[in-house]
């Protein structure tokens, strides 16, 4: 499993972009977060993105899991919370731009479910017909046995 963290400077340094040229040659920092008017950001953008290419090519399908960060938003001058995918900065945006579908998933008694609906207060969604606007059971506990089920998510 590919996850992502905070400490993403370690993979900007694996991708080489500590000590580059764009830094300038006077630039001796080991940590790109530490570049004035948060430049380094740039880096780590770069760096999530080359793991990311590297991981669409090893599969047909990839599903990227991570958590939600609550925040609150104005919304018509009301301020409401709403759940997001908890990524730094731009990559946020970007992740999201570029994917097919966003889920949330959760469970409700012994049922785990995934949710493509569109509300306000939890960025998820779908460009495919099938599952945009839908909650899917992908898995069910009950009667004793894990029953799990990607059927209705890959057609």
């Amino acid at each position: 499993m590919v996850t992502y963290s905070s400490s993403l400077e370690n993979a900007v340094n694996c991708c080489g972009f500590i000590g580059t040229e764009m830094m300038g040659k006077n630039y001796d920092g080991d940590n790109v977060t530490t570049l004035p008017n948060g430049a380094g950001y740039l880096y780590i953008r770069q760096a999530f993105f080359q793991v990311l290419d590297f991981v669409d090519g090893l599969a047909e399908y990839v599903i990227l899991s991570g958590h939600i960060k609550d925040k609150q938003v104005d919304d018509k001058g009301e301020m409401v919370m709403a759940a997001n995918i908890d990524l730094t900065g731009k990559i946020k945006s970007l992740v999201c731009a570029n994917a097919d579908a966003i889920g949330y998933m959760y469970r409700k008694g012994s049922k785990t479910i995934l949710s493509f609906k569109t509300v306000d207060e939890v960025t998820c969604g779908a460009r495919p017909d099938h599952l945009r606007n839908k909650e899917i059971v992908i898995a069910d506990s009950s009667e004793g046995e894990l029953k799990v089920s990607w059927d209705e998510v890959y057609i």
